[in-house]
């Protein structure tokens, strides 16, 4: 739905589900849609969530979100993703710059920032 940019993509094995980040067009297009993908040759769109913001990436594992934004507060963003439609916050990080993009290796967590302490990991260890 919407018309925004797309600005990425995270393919999760686990649960078949494809997140396709967007950026901000003014609450006319939501910023992460969700399809499953259990049927590649018809995606269903799951649902879409509104974060009033740019979202450049997301990683998802279990029930949970890992999105970067353009919040410059608050550029790491954890959410419950179990219902597309409604994702509640569950917690977060400020960096000095935004979050541009994620990768998960070895339950490590690695992102890179626009400038400033460009990489940043994180492990629940």
């Amino acid at each position: 739905p919407g018309n925004a940019a797309a600005t990425g993509l995270y393919v999760n094995s686990q649960d078949l589900r494809i997140y396709v980040t967007r950026s901000h067009a003014d609450g006319t297009s939501p910023e992460i849609n969700v399809y499953d993908v259990s049927r590649p040759d018809t995606p269903l769109l799951l649902g879409s969530t509104e974060f009033g913001n740019d979202i450049p990436t997301v990683f998802a594992a279990d029930n949970f979100a890992f999105i970067g934004t353009n919040v410059s507060n608050l550029d790491f963003q954890i959410f419950d993703s179990t219902n597309p439609n409604n994702m509640p916050f569950v917690s977060g990080l400020n960096f000095p710059q935004y979050v541009n993009d994620m990768a998960f290796e070895n339950n490590i967590l690695y992102m890179v920032l626009r400038s400033n302490d460009a990489l940043r990991s994180i492990t629940s260890q």
